[in-house]
Order: C-alpha cells, then sequence, then structure tokens
C-alpha cells in the first residue's frame, strides 16, 4: 500500500485517528485554497471576508484576531481587498484611533463566487459517508473544533447544509459562446433556468455567427466589436452590462480563455472560469440561487 508523499511531515507515534485528522484538514484546505483562487482571492481574503459579513463593522486588530493572523499579516491582504473594491476601511466615529472594515456589494460577489469555486471544486470531491456515518462523522468533527477552543465553532446545519453567506444580488449572466456554450447542452440549459428565474442574459463572444437557436435564448447577443470593444478589453462586459440594465458588479461572466476571465474581473464581474460542464453549471447554481436541474 502507498501513502502520500508527504505523510512524513507527521510527527511519529501520533494516534492514527489523530494523523488522518491532520492530514485530512491539510488536504482540504489546500483544495480550498486552490478553489478560492479562482476570483483572485487567497484563503485568507476569503476568511478576512466572512469574518466581516459575520460580524458586520470590525477593527482591524479585533479581525486578526478573529481569523487568526498577526497585524502584520493582515494588513497587506486587506490593502489588496481595499484596493478591489471589497472593502472599506473606516475611522471609528468614537475614538479616531480605530480603523473598521465593513464589506462592500462587491466584497459580498467576491465571497459568493469563492464559496461557489470551492462547492464546486472541493465539495462535489468529498465522498459521502454511509447512512450510520452522516450525523456521527459531523458530531464528532464538531467536538474536536470545540475541543481545540475554536471561538464560534459551527452548530450541525439545520437549512439542509446550505452556505450561511448572505445572499449577492446577482441579475445579469454574460456567457461565451465557442468553448462554454458549445461543450454541451446542460450549459444552456442552465441560461435557460437563469432566464425563467428573472436574471437578464446576454451571449458575449467573438465569434463571427451564432445559431438562431441559441440566439433565442438570450436577451442580448454580442459579436466581435459591436459595442466599438470586444474581449479581454474590461469595457465589453461595462457595455453589455449597461444595455441589460444591470451593474456589473452585480453579473456574472463565464468563458474559458484567461484573458478574458482578466477582462471580466477587472471590470468588476464575477467570474466563472469554464473547465467543465458539471463545475459550471454547479456554480451558477449555487450564485444565481438556481434550482438544481
Amino acid at each position: 500500500m502507498t501513502h502520500p508523499a508527504h505523510l512524513h511531515l507527521v510527527e511519529p507515534g501520533f494516534p492514527a485517528l489523530e494523523r488522518l485528522l491532520v492530514l485530512a484538514g491539510r488536504e482540504v484546505q489546500r483544495a480550498t485554497e486552490r478553489a478560492a483562487a479562482v476570483e483572485g482571492l487567497g484563503a485568507t481574503a476569503v476568511r478576512i471576508l466572512a469574518a466581516v459579513v459575520d460580524r458586520g463593522a470590525v477593527s482591524q486588530r479585533d479581525l486578526a484576531a478573529h481569523v487568526g493572523v498577526s497585524p502584520a499579516t493582515l494588513t497587506p491582504v486587506m490593502d489588496r481587498l481595499e484596493a478591489m473594491g471589497a472593502l472599506r476601511r473606516e475611522r471609528d466615529g468614537t475614538d479616531r484611533r480605530v480603523v473598521c472594515a465593513t464589506i462592500t456589494p462587491r466584497g459580498r460577489a467576491l465571497l459568493r463566487a469563492a464559496s461557489a469555486a470551492v462547492a464546486a471544486d472541493v465539495r462535489d470531491r468529498l465522498p459521502e459517508p454511509g447512512p450510520e456515518a452522516a450525523r456521527a462523522v459531523p458530531e464528532y468533527l464538531l467536538a474536536v473544533i470545540r475541543a481545540f477552543g475554536e471561538e464560534g465553532a459551527p452548530q450541525a446545519p439545520a437549512n439542509g447544509g446550505r452556505s450561511s453567506v448572505p445572499p449577492v444580488p446577482l441579475r445579469g449572466l454574460l456567457m461565451d459562446y465557442a468553448g462554454v456554450i458549445t461543450e454541451g447542452p446542460e450549459v444552456l440549459d442552465a441560461v435557460r433556468r437563469a432566464a425563467g428565474a428573472g436574471v437578464a442574459t446576454a451571449l458575449v463572444s467573438d465569434s463571427p455567427s451564432v445559431p438562431d437557436e441559441c440566439r433565442a435564448v438570450f436577451d442580448l447577443v454580442v459579436l466581435g466589436p459591436a459595442l466599438g470593444v470586444r474581449k479581454p478589453d474590461p469595457e465589453i462586459y461595462r457595455r453589455v452590462a449597461e444595455r441589460l440594465g444591470v451593474p456589473v458588479a452585480e453579473c456574472v461572466v463565464v468563458d474559458d480563455a484567461d484573458r478574458n476571465v482578466r477582462g471580466a474581473r477587472l471590470a468588476g464581474a464575477v467570474v466563472v472560469r469554464h473547465r467543465t460542464i458539471d463545475g459550471t453549471v454547479s456554480e451558477l447554481e449555487v450564485l444565481l440561487d438556481l434550482p438544481t436541474a
């Protein structure tokens, strides 16, 4: 039987269960960091945004303690989040020495997108426990968390395991054609479901033409430089969002090309980097709160 190459990193003498807990937590954490990075966020940035959502306006000192990092580590991440428009920092009205952070709509959208990426790339890979373990495993892990003193350890979910991140009003969907819509009927079906839920939809493609049956699904079709600019220029996404009557920060852009993903992110949109049909459809269902197919 072979073992992971990093097994030696755990000190010899650990009981088997403790060894497995450490390794399992490490591997899930690595996968979570990779998934969250899709939106340009690191694991610390995701924890910061989630903490600000949970606690409201919070001082940087309290935030560092809550996230579990030093102020020296927190500050550059906060600087980056503020530059991205995800957070605002303001002096406290009663004590000017204290700087408080609040999350912006853009920050909520980024957090929701990162949560969707984690859901698609991490949770789908976790094996389902058997019927007998489905209750015992979560209860045991919660007991472990509390035993090690994690402040605010979560309670067993009462909502079927759905995310506790407050909903973000994402009301627009901008889809690429070649390499995304063309991948399979499931993707176009997700667009239909989004439209049925009231989401404004647009097809934004460099393709010279698209089939009529595809055009009919979208509220707006923009091919090439029809609006005076073309992908990957961030302005194309702003202009399409304006045509749809939706702020670009409330739009989801789906594309398979890195340069277009960067352009959409610079425009301020929430981005889904298309890799697989199942992954993209799953992320759209989470982001747009669509019923599963």
